[in-house]
């Protein structure tokens, strides 16, 4: 039986489709790929707002992102022990 491939292009879309991703890559990769999907989302579903000079993310928006990538981590080492 032929092991199914991870898609390069994750679907984050969906809760389910993030925890699915997270549960099969590495969680470094996780996090880049997450990353990367969110400003490509952001760019191309938001265009007017991302190319607007007085777009801004919401405050505090990066340290929110910093708690999860750290809650994300410690479950990570908790599964390992």
């Amino acid at each position: 039986m032929e092991t199914p491939s991870k898609p390069t292009n994750p679907d984050f879309s969906t809760l389910t489709g993030i925890m699915d991703h997270f549960q099969n890559v590495p969680f470094e990769q996780f996090k880049n790929d997450l990353d990367n999907w969110f400003k490509t989302e952001w760019a191309e579903r938001r265009q007017t707002l991302a190319n607007s000079a007085d777009c801004s993310l919401p405050d505090n928006f990066e340290e929110f992102i910093k708690n999860i990538y750290m809650l994300a981590e410690r479950k990570e080492q908790q599964k390992l022990n």
